[in-house]
């Protein structure tokens, strides 16, 4: 699971570590130094690239084969991972980040509940209305309605 997109702070790092090692002097503080500070990375968490990729693609058809494949993992095993990471299956996972895009959109903008549920990945009106009256109760007019009152 532990995987680092080498992205330009890496690069820097691998620079000042090979130039510091090239000085082979005993005792080097900066090496030492600079290493506590890349392991600092290395331990710290980083969000999985499927969430990543979730966040930026929820308002597409996104698929369980498709999410497994970024972590190189099978359907059936990523479905359990992501279930251990999240505490809720990738399909909810996508569902509230799809609900939470839409609350926003209903408060925010003044477009219809058809164009919302559209941009937020739904081909059908119906869809975004089954999703509000199971998480939030009521249906996205009445949503906006009491937002915005």
């Amino acid at each position: 699971e532990m995987y680092q997109v080498l992205d330009d702070r890496w690069k820097a790092i691998r620079f000042l570590l090979l130039s510091e090692g090239d000085k082979r002097s005993c005792g080097n503080s900066a090496l030492e130094s600079l290493i506590r500070y890349a392991a600092g990375f290395l331990l710290e968490e980083t969000t999985p690239v499927s969430i990543q990729y979730i966040h930026e693609h929820y308002h597409e058809k996104i698929t369980i084969n498709q999410l497994a494949s970024l972590e190189y993992f099978n359907p059936s095993y990523y479905s359990k991972w992501f279930y251990k990471k999240t505490g809720m299956t990738p399909n909810v996972y996508i569902q509230r980040i799809r609900l939470n895009k839409a609350k926003d959109y209903l408060r925010d903008m003044n477009l219809s509940i058809l164009q919302i549920a559209q941009l937020v990945g739904y081909d059908r009106q119906s869809s975004l209305t089954r999703l509000f009256q199971k998480y939030m109760g009521v249906s996205p007019k009445v949503y906006r309605e009491t937002r915005n009152g």
